[in-house]
Parts: C-alpha cells; structure tokens; sequence
C-alpha cells in the first residue's frame, strides 16, 4: 500500500491533458478509479481497509488483489505517458519515478511473447519514445533485442526502411559517444555510408508523413560529425544548404499550416549555421531568437504528432549539431 501511495502522489504532481488520466483509470465511479482516489485522499490506509471498502466482505480480498495489481499495471502506463512532462523532482520521488518507469517497460514489452507482431510494435513504440526523450542507452538497448529477434530485412520494405533510418541514428550516436556498445555489438555498428543509406530508403524518401525530414536531419548530422574538426569548406556549405533547402521545400509540398511551425522554426535556426560560417560563437549569438521560439512551442504538447518528423527533437538535433561548429 504504502509503494502505491508514493507513486500516486508522484502521478498526482503531473499535469494531463483532459481525459488523459481517465482514457487508462477507466471511467469514474468504477472500483480501479475509486482505489485510486481512496489511496490518494487517504481514505484507505491499509489494504484490509481498501478491501472491506470495495468489496463489503473479508473473503473478496482476492479480488481486491486482483484490483491492486491492474492499478499497478495502469500506474505503469500513466508512469510513461508522464515521462514527457517531467517535473523538478526531488530525489526522493526521482528514484520512486525511475524504478517505477523501468518496471512499466519491462513489463509492457515482455508481455507478450518475444518475437510476436505485438511484442515488436511495444518495443517499437517504446525504442522510439526513449530517442524522442534524449534517453539514448535505452533505445539502443531496444534497437538491439527488436534486430536480434525480428531479422527485419526480411519484413516488408517498408519495415526495413524504417529500421534503416533507424541504424542511421543509431550509428551517429554512437559515434557521437551518445551510445555506450560492447563487444558483442560489433554485429549492429556497420558504418554509415551515405550512398548505401541512400540507396536502401528509396520508398520513404518520398514519404509525405514525416520520416523524409527525419531523413533529411539524420543525413545533416552525419555530414558535421564526418567532417568533424576540419574547416568547414564552400562545398560542405554548400551541401548543407541544399539539405536545408530540401527540408523547406518538403515542408512547402506536404506539412499543413498548422503541422509546420516548430519545423519552420527549426529550418530557420539551422540557416544560422550556414550565415554564421559555422563558427561557434557567431552562430550561437544569430541562433539565440529562434532558439528560444523553438522551445517556446510545443506543438500543442501533442508528443505523438512531433514523433512523426522528429526522430530526435529539434531541440536536441541542434544541441548536437553545435558539437560540430568550428
């Protein structure tokens, strides 16, 4: 009782969307959302308390059990959805938060059995949600166990595309030391070859939806990382703004007006680069105006809809950008 007081009261310092926090409780006034609430408003001080409560009789107590443990389940579930929305934490609640977190994603992947069509999508959507949110160690974990057990160069090309870009990020992060590997990784770091990337991500090149500018970035950062601590000639100038140019003119032919702004925002900040002759201190001081407007919107909060374009966040796309400036 007392483990899920203090992660109710964790949950209970986040802010949700309307209907966010009831879409996994379920509907108010059933026995899951009236647990809930007892525990938090401290009507339920004692499991027996809670059982007799629920259950208006002792020898319920295994279904009271069996209610504890879906409450766990759906706290693990809202424990994710918070990860986004991270308040200042003590480090008393952090290591509540980080324990409880861990357990949520363990127990949501290994679910169902390993290898099946639903255990590869939890652990896709969890592999993408931790590069989303700079947690790089665990999405290449994630990386690892979906190749090892899935062989997705024999999925449909689509699939094989995706993961394609995938490794791309992968493999600059590693070799941006974002990624710690250990011997046994040697079979997952094949390195990246502009060409062969090229070649391999013909169909979602020309996809309308997002991945092309995720594609676009992950092409840019591998560009500054290759060419890093040499001068920054014309033609890599050159080959930067056409990369530039491309992710204008892909948001122009495809974005809405109101998907686009974050990624009008972005676009701007990166031409600073190029007018400040990637010279640090010169770029940094022309960037600061659209940097802040870039962590000012949110896109409505809406993390899922970001997700789309932004395999890493623009935010954190131009922080390791910077690594490269001369």
């Amino acid at each position: 009782m007392q483990v899920l007081k203090e992660y109710i009261k964790l949950i209970e310092s986040f802010e949700f969307k309307r209907g966010e926090k009831e879409a996994i409780l379920g509907a108010p006034d059933t026995k899951l959302w009236n647990l809930y609430h007892g525990i938090h408003e401290g009507l339920f001080l004692t499991d027996s308390a809670a059982a007799k409560a629920l259950y208006e009789k002792r020898s319920n107590f295994g279904s009271y059990k069996t209610l504890k443990y879906e409450l766990k389940k759906r706290l693990g579930q809202l424990v994710l959805i918070v990860d986004f929305k991270k308040a200042d934490l003590d480090d008393y609640q952090q290591a509540y938060y980080e324990g409880y977190k861990n357990w949520a994603t363990v127990n949501i992947l290994y679910r169902e059995p390993i290898g099946t069509h639903n255990w590869f999508n939890r652990g896709l959507t969890l592999m993408k949600l931790y590069l989303f949110t700079n947690q790089y160690q665990e999405a290449w974990l994630f990386f690892t166990l979906l190749i090892e057990y899935l062989e997705y160069q024999k999925q449909i090309d689509v699939l094989a595309e995706e993961f394609r870009i995938y490794e791309a990020y992968m493999q600059f992060l590693i070799a941006a030391k974002m990624i710690k590997t250990k011997p046994e990784d040697a079979t997952f770091m094949r390195p990246y070859d502009p060409i062969a990337f090229n070649n391999s991500i013909m169909f979602l090149s020309k996809d309308k939806l997002g991945m092309n500018s995720a594609i676009l970035v992950i092409q840019l950062l591998h560009l500054l990382i290759g060419n890093a601590g040499k001068s920054k000639t014309r033609f890599i100038e050159n080959q930067v703004m056409e990369l530039i140019a491309s992710l204008e003119y892909y948001r122009n032919e495809y974005f809405r007006k109101s998907e686009n702004k974050r990624h009008d925002i972005f676009v701007r900040l990166i031409n600073n680069a190029v007018k400040g002759h990637f010279r640090r201190n010169r770029v940094n001081r022309m960037a600061e105006a659209d940097l802040a407007a870039l962590r000012a919107y949110k896109s409505n909060g809406d993390i899922y809809a970001d997700m789309g374009s932004e395999i890493l966040t623009h935010e954190s796309v131009w922080e390791l950008m910077g690594r490269y400036w001369d």
